[in-house]
């Protein structure tokens, strides 16, 4: 921290220089800090360096993908490079329940009353899913309320199946959300998805272990589908 508010200091008297000195020493005592990194790039904007400033930026979203002010500041600088931030944020439309007898059941949201039948079927697919997993995990009263990842991850990965083989036999379906789910999973970055999109802190300790066994997997997630290239239209 002290070196976080002498870089600020620096930052205020002009010193680009010497303040990107301390955010980098702020960062290598807290290689999570993402403060100092969002910081950085702010002073790297400052001296027009955009190219740096980017990777800052990335950075702090990667130290926290739930770091809003960053993710503002990257569409900043994304509109000024002729780029659009498109994120992912698709909400869970089934989620698991207990069922009278005790038994897991999925629970699907209203706003799929009238929707195609196929796109209820991933729902709920997603849905069981995800419940069948809690009911073989363990029973932990210190984290009953901790997110599980693997549960996650195979519920997304029965929606994005689900979705796949319905799109197979009937090529006219259209979904974004689904379309994308798909997508990713084909493209084995389900796990960047659920990590960036649907960050909670209760995800902490599995997303530091996801980094260090992949460490360029959320960069190569965010340069492919979050960062995307201005079209000029046809």
């Amino acid at each position: 921290m002290i070196k976080l508010h002498k870089g600020d200091a620096l930052y205020s008297s002009g010193k680009f220089e010497d303040a990107v000195r301390c955010y980098r020493e702020a960062i290598a005592i807290d290689p999570l800090n993402h403060q100092a990194y969002r910081y950085l790039a702010d002073t790297y904007f400052r001296v027009r360096n955009p190219s740096e400033a980017w990777k800052a930026l990335w950075s702090a979203v990667i130290c926290n993908p739930a770091y809003e002010k960053a993710w503002k500041d990257i569409e900043v600088l994304a509109t000024a490079g002729q780029y659009t931030v498109h994120r992912h944020r698709i909400p869970k439309l089934a989620i698991p329940s207990p069922g009278v007898d005790g038994k897991r059941i999925a629970i699907l949201e209203a706003t799929l009353s009238g929707k195609p039948p196929a796109i209820r079927e991933a729902w709920e697919r997603f849905g069981q899913t995800w419940a069948d997993m809690l009911a073989r995990a363990p029973v932990d009263p210190w984290h009953k309320k901790r997110r599980r990842i693997g549960d996650e991850l195979a519920a997304y990965e029965a929606l994005a199946m689900s979705w796949s083989a319905s799109r197979s036999a009937d090529p006219s379906l259209k979904d974004e959300a689904l379309d994308f789910v798909a997508r990713v999973n084909t493209d084995g970055m389900l796990d960047a998805f659920v990590f960036l999109e649907d960050f909670s802190e209760d995800l902490r300790q599995d997303y530091e272990k996801w980094k260090q066994l992949d460490p360029g997997k959320a960069q190569l997630y965010l340069r492919n589908y979050v960062i995307v290239v201005n079209r000029p239209p046809r």
